[in-house]
């Protein structure tokens, strides 16, 4: 199926909105709830890793004369990388804080055997996407367009961030951002009309795009970060097979509840 792109014009940052703290979150979905004592506890080789390559780049930073930016840049990301290490978690402003940043682009499509109005009602509920996503353990709804999200990275460390619904086309489009991810990201479902399949006895089926752009640092942070985010693609498209397999049952077509 050919993909097409329902970003449009995009800008090439993402600004970092304060977080407001609201005292009554609702936490709405949770697979799997990470205990702080595992990340502090359990060394594992990429814990190792981390701390071996943060020592080799802290000292590079202190100790060695080069010119004072690259200096800087690798004290900045072997801390990072320490912080990692003892923590087993992500840093997150250190991540991309005074970094040239590079767009990381995937994008996939996918056409189901169900309406477009139960589509587009499936996704904006926000709860239903730690079920298809990868490495989600839950979502806490903090307002009807800002919710937290907890998740773990490629290599099992836990991290968390805002996201912010920044656009919502009801049955259409629904465009997002984070606001204080360790990677700054954004993206955007599209939901369009499709022929459906013989012997559904529906009318239409739906064609769900999703298009998702990373910002991951030029310097030597942005290896951190690419492993942090593993394989977008394939999470991006395994997430959508997930959807049409989750969709296409009976039983839930007959359950989807209206969002209030």
């Amino acid at each position: 199926m050919g993909k097409r792109s329902c970003f449009g014009s995009m800008p090439t940052c993402i600004p970092c909105a304060r977080h407001k703290r609201c005292s009554s979150r609702k936490t709405i979905s949770t697979k799997r709830r990470v205990m702080a004592s595992d990340s502090y506890s359990e060394l594992t080789p990429s814990r190792v890793g981390c701390a071996t390559g943060g020592v080799a780049l802290l000292a590079f930073g202190l100790l060695s004369r080069g010119g004072m930016a690259l200096r800087g840049l690798s004290a900045l990301a072997g801390a990072g990388l320490l912080y990692q290490a003892l923590t087993g978690r992500l840093p997150k402003m250190a991540m991309t804080a005074g970094a040239e940043l590079e767009p990381l682009t995937v994008s996939d499509s996918i056409r189901l055997d169900v309406g477009r109005d139960t589509t587009y009602r499936y996704w904006r509920n926000v709860q239903n996407l730690a079920a298809i996503m990868a490495r989600v353990d839950g979502v806490e709804e903090i307002d009807d367009r800002r919710s937290r999200w907890h998740a773990r990275t490629a290599e099992g460390l836990p991290v968390s961030w805002v996201s912010e619904i920044t656009d919502d086309d009801p049955g259409k489009a629904i465009r997002w951002r984070s606001e204080d991810s360790p990677v700054p990201h954004e993206g955007v479902v599209c939901f369009r009309d499709t022929p459906a399949a013989p012997g559904t006895g529906l009318p239409y089926g739906t064609e769900v795009s999703v298009e998702m752009r990373y910002l991951v640092p030029r310097d030597a942070r942005g290896e951190m970060a690419r492993r942090a985010l593993g394989d977008p693609q394939r999470d991006l498209h395994e997430a959508l097979e997930r959807l049409k397999r989750t969709l296409e049952e009976e039983d839930f077509l007959m359950t989807v509840p209206p969002r209030p």
